[in-house]
């Protein structure tokens, strides 16, 4: 099961003992960090409670395993885990700014799949102005 995770992710024997190690503290660290702070939110087990708890673990985990990862020297892996997460829950860009996949100009289609470039005319520029508080239901003075 090990040998799987080293190919999977790359690693040497002490390198995935780290990552283990910090999968653990930060998992730990996360749990006991959530039931402190859930009294100072003055709420009553049950329901909801069990729902905030879960959502408070699923925002403070990618934070403490780095803050774990930093002392063991594995920052750098859980920086791209948490990324390759992130993409994979769509929290995160699939394609970064400056990617190997931009086309060239004038090919009518853009970089981000198949949807046609936005082309905005110095008219719609111009018209922005005046339809931007009549859209909110103001006018303008002139």
């Amino acid at each position: 099961m090990f040998e799987r995770l080293q190919k999977k992710w790359k690693v040497n024997g002490i390198q995935l003992t780290l990552i283990l190690c910090t999968f653990a503290i930060g998992g730990s660290l996360t749990g006991y960090t959530a039931r402190k702070l859930m009294p100072v939110l003055g709420i009553d087990k049950g329901v909801l409670w069990l729902i905030i708890y879960i959502l408070l673990i699923t925002l403070l985990w990618p934070l403490t395993v780095l803050l774990i990862s930093f002392p063991f020297g594995q920052y750098k892996f859980f920086k791209g885990y948490l990324r390759k997460i992130g993409k994979r829950m769509g929290l995160a860009s699939r394609q970064s700014s400056v990617g190997s996949s931009q086309l060239t100009a004038g090919s009518g289609q853009s970089a981000v799949g198949s949807r046609p470039p936005i082309a905005i005319g110095t008219a719609a520029i111009k018209a922005l102005p005046t339809a931007i508080p009549i859209a909110i239901g103001s006018q303008l003075p002139t």
